[in-house]
């Protein structure tokens, strides 16, 4: 398994931004998601359930990034990046964060947790099965 350079949570935004979308369907899925508001609403629940998560936190690199980060910042990168892989108008934009991020390895626990805690917060924001799958296949390229 690849180490991350990143805390899980930035590790989902920062390489969606590089990752090429084939849509199921004609209409964008950042359309489909509606939108950049709700994208960021997505974002935000994803982030507090990983955040909350017992499996991730259990690891003290991810426990410490996660009271040093620049939540806001965070948020605001990884809605940026999620916009621009689904086929949105934001623009790339890289922000600095406030701390160093660690180097961490998924181990298949951790990776499961990850995949787990975004198919929560799609459930939580009614998130339909098609763009459900289409927002994992992202995810999964990225590990």
């Amino acid at each position: 398994m690849k180490p991350t350079h990143l805390f899980i949570l930035f590790f989902f935004g920062l390489f969606l931004g590089t990752l090429s979308l084939s849509t199921f369907a004609d209409t964008p899925l950042y359309a489909r998601l509606g939108g950049k508001s709700a994208i960021s609403k997505l974002v935000d629940g994803f982030l507090t359930s990983l955040s909350s998560d017992p499996q991730l936190m259990a690891n003290p690199k991810l426990r410490e990034f996660k009271t040093q980060v620049d939540r806001k910042r965070l948020h605001k990168q990884l809605t940026e990046r999620v916009c621009q892989a689904t086929g949105g108008p934001c623009k790339k934009e890289v922000l600095k964060l406030n701390v160093e991020p660690p180097n961490v390895r998924l181990n298949p626990l951790d990776w499961l947790a990850v995949v787990g805690d975004l198919q929560r917060s799609l459930d939580e924001k009614k998130i339909g099965q098609q763009e459900k799958t289409e927002l994992v296949l992202l995810l999964m390229q990225a590990r």
